[in-house]
């Protein structure tokens, strides 16, 4: 049986030039990766050259048994992007809201202890506060429709001192390179709400005993071009709060899934590398399994649940899906719980960056 003890995070992910690779309890307390010299080997340019080229992004996704959202941030030196998605599953609504801006608008924190993120546009309001001190993250998200969609206004505050809480880091290098990724999940109870103001208003409440909320936080240094799937469960099982993710990257050499691993009752638990795969397309079947016996998922997206984009901007480009589905099959701990999962709500993304 595959068993990983974890051990306490490093209070940096790089130390004089060394990466902390692998997988941590709690979080970073220094969440910065501009440490490291020339990621991408011994060019002869100036190193704040190489700072252009760091990439950090946010994403919180909440669920219960009806309504996800999702909301997605993403920064550069050069350019930024926002997104948020709100899917209703009863009726398989969904909202969109996105928003490329400029430079610097978007900085992820060092800290989480006592900072916070904020992007402010006529039509685009995102503010998230780390307030760790005091177990807690408020998200503020307000955007102003349009001939096609709604106002939306949404707030979300996760509790993590809340005994079904938890948080784990990660830390990976790439190949012979020094490039390297940082990140950080923190998985916890939510409660807030989601106010639709349409021709027929809807106000979606969240609870902590019926919903869950999932941010990722991650910094690093990427290839040219990276192509990266994602996919996160988020849930109850037999009235425990249950969350999974599985993070794969490919550089055009071999795939391979590091990140994978479950929030179960207050407890995380590192999986094996995973390998997805989508033999009918993305939007029929996503096939999840390791070598290990701890996962053999199909994760089927919803029939309506697929959001595409596509961006095309000078030297950048984009092709970024977001699907909303159910997971199915079997699911197992390193410790030995077993999770026969059936319609267990949950998010997968495909994206192709390139600049």
């Amino acid at each position: 049986m595959y068993r990983l003890e974890l051990n306490q995070a490093p209070i940096y992910p790089i130390e004089k030039d060394k990466n902390s690779t692998g997988m941590y309890k709690g979080l970073f307390d220094c969440f910065d990766v501009n440490f490291i010299k020339r990621p991408f080997g011994n060019f002869p340019v100036p190193g704040f050259f190489f700072r252009f080229r760091a990439r950090s992004t946010i994403t919180l996704t909440c669920a219960d048994e009806n309504f996800i959202s999702k909301t997605y941030l993403f920064g550069t030196h050069l350019f930024c992007f926002m997104e948020s998605i709100f899917w209703e599953k009863s009726t398989g609504r969904k909202l969109s809201y996105r928003r490329l801006t400029p430079f610097f608008s978007f900085r992820s924190p060092v800290s989480l202890i006592d900072s916070s993120v904020l992007i402010r546009f006529p039509s685009r309001i995102v503010k998230i506060f780390y307030k760790l001190r005091e177990h807690k993250i408020d998200t503020f998200l307000e955007f102003k429709g349009d001939a096609v969609r709604p106002d939306v206004k949404a707030s979300f505050y996760m509790d993590t001192q809340r005994k079904e809480a938890a948080a784990v880091s990660f830390g990976r290098r790439w190949s012979l390179k020094k490039m390297f990724q940082a990140s950080m999940k923190i998985f916890s109870p939510v409660s807030g709400s989601v106010i639709v103001n349409g021709e027929a208003p809807v106000i979606h409440l969240f609870t902590p005993e019926k919903a869950v909320a999932f941010m990722d936080m991650r910094k690093g240094y990427y290839f040219l071009k990276t192509r990266i799937h994602v996919l996160t469960g988020l849930g109850f099982y037999e009235g425990k709060s249950l969350s999974f993710y599985f993070a794969g990257e490919w550089n055009f050499s071999e795939p391979q899934t590091v990140e994978s691993g479950i929030f179960y009752d207050g407890k995380s638990y590192q999986l094996p590398p995973v390998k997805i795969t989508r033999p009918f397309g993305i939007t029929r079947n996503w096939i999840i399994q390791d070598t290990e016996s701890l996962v053999d998922l199909v994760f089927v997206p919803a029939k309506d649940g697929d959001i595409h984009r596509n961006l095309s901007l000078f030297i950048l480009r984009t092709d970024y899906h977001t699907v909303f589905g159910e997971f199915e099959g079997l699911l197992k701990t390193t410790k030995g719980d077993k999770f026969n999962l059936k319609a267990f709500p949950g998010t997968g993304t495909k994206k192709l960056l390139r600049m």
